[in-house]
């Protein structure tokens, strides 16, 4: 095997001195930093781990917040609906108030013009009879001078009738 690892140009003795020079600085190496360097690869193992599950709970912090929002806007959306319709509904009882009231007024205003109108009817009936009377009598004093009497008594029997 010597002659092997010559013809490699490779001596037995100082490859054997390199093995045992480089456990010795294996052993240093973990005595002065081994400790070190696992502490602190368990301790980023560790951070690791937390950031995975941080990351695991605001997925699901955020998933919850979408669900919640999608809530939050169906509940806006129907609330929203429900008072389009009931302003609808209240518009519609408005109208039907003001309609009402408006009728109620038309009908007032009715009935007055009727009665003014009536009223008018009256008078004109009234100032009318007179006129024929006054004309019938005038008419009668020319026709027949001097009866007074007769006057009174014709135009009495044409306002009864």
């Amino acid at each position: 095997m010597e002659g092997i690892l010559a013809s490699l140009g490779i001596k037995l003795d100082v490859l054997v001195a390199q093995i045992i020079n480089l456990i010795i600085l294996f052993l240093v190496f973990k005595y002065f930093v081994g400790n070190k360097l696992s502490a602190a690869l368990q301790e980023r193992k560790a951070k690791l781990l937390k950031l995975e599950e941080a990351e695991e709970a605001y997925a699901e912090l955020i998933a919850q917040a979408n669900t919640e929002r999608d809530v939050m806007i169906a509940d806006a959306s129907q609330s929203k609906k429900n008072m389009i319709e009931e302003a609808k509904q209240l518009a519609e009882a408005k109208k039907a108030e003001i309609i009402s009231l408006a009728q109620q007024e038309a009908a007032t205003i009715k009935a007055k013009a009727d009665q003014a109108q009536k009223a008018q009817s009256d008078e004109l009936y009234s100032n009318f009879e007179s006129m024929v009377k006054s004309t019938a009598a005038a008419a009668l004093k020319k026709l027949i001078p001097g009866k007074t009497d007769a006057h009174q008594s014709y135009v009495q029997e044409i306002t009864v009738k």
